[in-house]
């Protein structure tokens, strides 16, 4: 049944005084009219006054008190109507004993009042479970906004000051990469503070900027770092959340102390066909690390996971796997 009916029941109201006039037949027209409208007031004030006053004071704080309040209000139009019906209608002619019609007429006024205040309370928790409701999904789009806007903005500090760092060294020591690295910088600046505006880019622009981000690490120090990165694309303008990929490359840098440690790597795959996007990264973990480093859950990686499940909810997977000297992981996108 239609919601609206019972939000604004006055398809009910009209029917109970229909109901009312084919039960008095028998009585004058003008009688038999007041019956029936004292009935269908009876039933407003009732709906409206435990909808909007009872309900709302004392449904969800006193239950006992909200059970009273009902029963009284029920009882009390309930004899209100029945003194009406005697008021104005004159009964006389009736053959069966007026007694019995009048205990008709309370039962039938009484089931009448409490179908009404069902009616009333159901409309009450349906409209609040909507709002409710309603509530919910504008908090979820306001921290999956700022959750976007914050990772959208973000570029690791660290990162980005022993850039600069690397970038002043080599103009120092004229290199002549110098203006390739800023060059490359400033694409990873664009990327971050510009393209990644848009709820989803090009998988090829969180590739190259990835590409660079791995050019800036290999800078951290002058022995070789065994970086591997693997890309095997369908389709380089397939969309993706920005910034999606990062984080977890970020947190295998971190992790592997790869500047540190020669024997240490870090491997990437990417690997994207007509289905999904598949990400698997490999690291190694040091025997001696910090305790911060095995506190720590990672750049962004809980973020990241909440990110996952508001954009892509079960069409991402995210397993991560970490061992004594191996921490991996594998991430799936269907697009």
């Amino acid at each position: 049944m239609n919601n609206n009916i019972f939000k604004n029941p006055i398809l009910i109201w009209i029917s109970i005084l229909v109901i009312y006039f084919i039960m008095h037949v028998q009585v004058p027209f003008i009688e038999s009219l007041l019956s029936a409208l004292s009935m269908v007031i009876a039933q407003i004030i009732a709906y409206y006054l435990s909808k909007h006053i009872i309900i709302p004071r004392y449904f969800e704080r006193q239950l006992s008190k909200f059970v009273a309040t009902q029963i009284c209000v029920i009882l009390i139009l309930t004899i209100i109507i029945l003194w009406t019906k005697h008021l104005f209608i004159d009964y006389s002619f009736l053959i069966e004993d007026i007694k019995i019609h009048f205990i008709r007429v309370f039962i039938f006024t009484i089931i009448l009042l409490v179908i009404t205040v069902w009616t009333s309370t159901s409309v009450y928790i349906l409209e609040r479970e909507q709002e409710t409701l309603r509530q919910l999904q504008f908090l979820e789009a306001e921290k999956t906004l700022s959750e976007l806007k914050f990772l959208k903005a973000q570029i690791n500090p660290h990162f980005l000051f022993n850039a600069l760092n690397n970038i002043y060294s080599m103009s120092y020591m004229e290199d002549k990469t110098t203006p390739e690295k800023i060059a490359m910088l400033s694409e990873m600046l664009r990327y971050v503070l510009y393209d990644c505006n848009s709820e989803f880019v090009a998988l090829e622009k969180e590739i190259i900027y990835l590409e660079n981000y791995i050019e800036f690490q290999k800078l951290r120090t002058e022995n070789a770092q065994q970086i591997e990165l693997n890309t095997k694309i369908l389709d380089s303008k397939t969309s993706i959340a920005p910034m999606i990929i990062i984080p977890f490359v970020e947190n295998a840098f971190k992790h592997s102390r790869i500047n540190k440690f020669p024997n240490a790597y870090v491997n990437i795959f990417i690997n994207q066909d007509i289905e999904s996007i598949e990400l698997t990264i490999v690291n190694t973990i040091p025997k001696v690390r910090f305790v911060s480093e095995a506190s720590s859950s990672g750049v962004g990686i809980e973020n990241i996971k909440n990110r996952l499940s508001l954009i892509y909810k079960q069409n991402a997977k995210l397993e991560i796997i970490e061992d004594t000297c191996l921490y991996s992981v594998r991430l799936k996108i269907k697009i």
